[in-house]
């Protein structure tokens, strides 16, 4: 097999090194110390936002002389991109934005980070502070999200991944109302039963089509929904995405929210149902979504759990009993069910954002600008859809629809059912929730994950009596 090499002129975020591994490249080069640094000029569409303008990298102070340059020449046809990292001292950063501010060209900033601790990246408080000091000088700071935003053609941004197939398509050339959006990865068995209560809702309500990806699965997830249909007459596409080396759960190769990214841009529905791959949902769904809809533009169902000794016997949702539920929503949902009628009028309404099963327009989903690709650890991705949402003024409701929840076993748990190593993923999905939109609202929200040690987290744990924190082996 021919080895695939990248050779990088210069060091990408960590989160472009693991994107890179995933798309095949098992020979990735960087240059040394001593290499003489020149910038990265890309010429490419980037989404509904620009088009065929240049993109002109600032991640070295050497790139601000030639930037001084193309500024002198009184080029307009290019936007910045400051790749942010100790690399650039503040008071270079500083004159990269009087530069372009001169120039009246578009800057976007990029902290570069690691998961890890290192001297060689700024800090969350150290980028909000920096942001604080260039909104001070009037500089208008446009977050990268803007930059790398998925669209509805699924192409041009840094962390997509094209390699997609369609395996089956049965669904219709008439548009259907809704398209039910599930992302699948080694769920073989909850997988089925769900899509077999989705046939039971097309029956009573047939106004969906259903788009199932495959996120490059191992156990014969799509061998098995090709040989036996579990979803009968259902208009449906199955999508397999493929992935270079297995993962782990909780490691760094999570692609949930690019399952969903390629699922909407699929779509021929009018509104998105994002459901997970273990939800349960009644036949009368659907028609409460109709009426709900109509006063609201993001619509959550409420959640109940199925006990994992009942959820291993792939209960049927007539068959559930409340002897058969487990209360694990302790805390932070808890609190959000008790005022589950005032969430639209929440300050930080964003934060309760979930896709296990979201309902929303296709067009504001793309409007908001999709799901960012970079999110490859568990969590925060949808509330990051979710806080976007937010900013436009929409309307949120929880809806009386209720589903339910088939628990995963130990082994299918991105934190092992372990809250410790939960908090440990959430500490570096919440970094990049922060990277992504540098909002201050957003830094207040999130600075009690990442800036806590897990040390922390493991006493917190602890002292909770939390979910078998005893196993956790230190």
């Amino acid at each position: 097999m021919m080895q695939k090499t990248y050779v990088s002129k210069e060091s990408f975020p960590e989160v472009d090194f693991l994107h890179l591994k995933r798309m095949g490249y098992t020979n990735i080069q960087f240059p040394s110390t001593q290499a003489k640094h020149q910038p990265i000029k890309i010429i490419r569409s980037l989404g509904t936002h620009h088009n065929d303008i240049e993109l002109f990298e600032v991640s070295h102070p050497s790139h601000i002389d030639i930037l001084k340059q193309l500024i002198s020449q009184k080029k307009k046809d290019f936007i910045i991109e400051v790749i942010v990292s100790k690399r650039l001292t503040q008071p270079d950063i500083h004159k990269v934005f009087h530069l372009a501010s001169q120039n009246e060209t578009p800057i976007y900033l990029t902290p570069s980070f690691s998961f890890k601790k290192t001297k060689h990246y700024y800090s969350p408080p150290e980028i909000e502070n920096l942001k604080v000091k260039l909104q001070k000088k009037q500089f208008k700071i446009l977050p990268r999200k803007d930059l790398c935003a998925p669209n509805m053609e699924l192409k041009h941004t840094r962390y997509y991944e094209d390699n997609f197939r369609i395996l089956l398509d049965n669904t219709s050339a008439t548009p259907p109302l809704f398209t039910v959006v599930i992302p699948a990865y080694n769920n073989k068995s909850y997988t089925l039963h769900t899509l077999r209560h989705l046939r039971e809702a097309y029956q009573a309500d047939p106004c969906f089509e259903v788009i199932l990806v495959d996120d490059g699965s191992s156990d014969q997830l799509s061998d098995e929904v090709l040989q036996n249909n579990p979803l009968g007459a259902t208009p449906f596409k199955l999508i397999y995405n493929p992935r270079t080396q297995p993962r782990s759960m909780g490691d760094h190769q999570y692609r949930a929210g690019l399952s969903r990214n390629i699922g909407a841009g699929l779509a021929q529905g009018e509104y998105l149902f994002f459901l997970d791959c273990d939800i349960l949902i009644p036949s009368n769904t659907f028609l409460n979504f109709r009426k709900e809809l109509k006063n609201a533009d993001l619509i959550m169902c409420q959640r109940e759990h199925i006990r994992p000794t009942t959820s291993l016997h792939l209960p049927h949702l007539s068959s559930i009993q409340p002897t058969h539920l487990r209360d694990s929503d302790y805390g932070y949902w808890k609190t959000f069910y008790k005022n589950k009628d005032l969430w639209d009028s929440m300050p930080d309404k964003w934060r309760y954002v979930c896709t296990h099963s979201l309902c929303l327009k296709k067009s504001l989903f793309h409007e908001a600008g999709g799901i960012p690709n970079n999110y490859n650890v568990y969590g925060y991705e949808d509330v990051e859809l979710g806080f976007h949402i937010a900013k436009l003024g929409k309307r949120y409701k929880l809806s009386e629809n209720i589903v339910y929840h088939l628990s995963p076993t130990k082994s299918r748990s991105e934190f092992s059912h372990i809250h410790y190593k939960k908090m440990k993923l959430l500490k570096k999905s919440s970094k990049i929730f922060y990277y992504n939109t540098l909002d201050s609202d957003v830094f207040k929200h999130t600075e009690h994950i990442w800036g806590r040690s897990n040390l922390f987290f493991l006493l917190y744990s602890m002292k909770m009596n939390l979910p078998l924190i005893s196993q956790l082996k230190i």
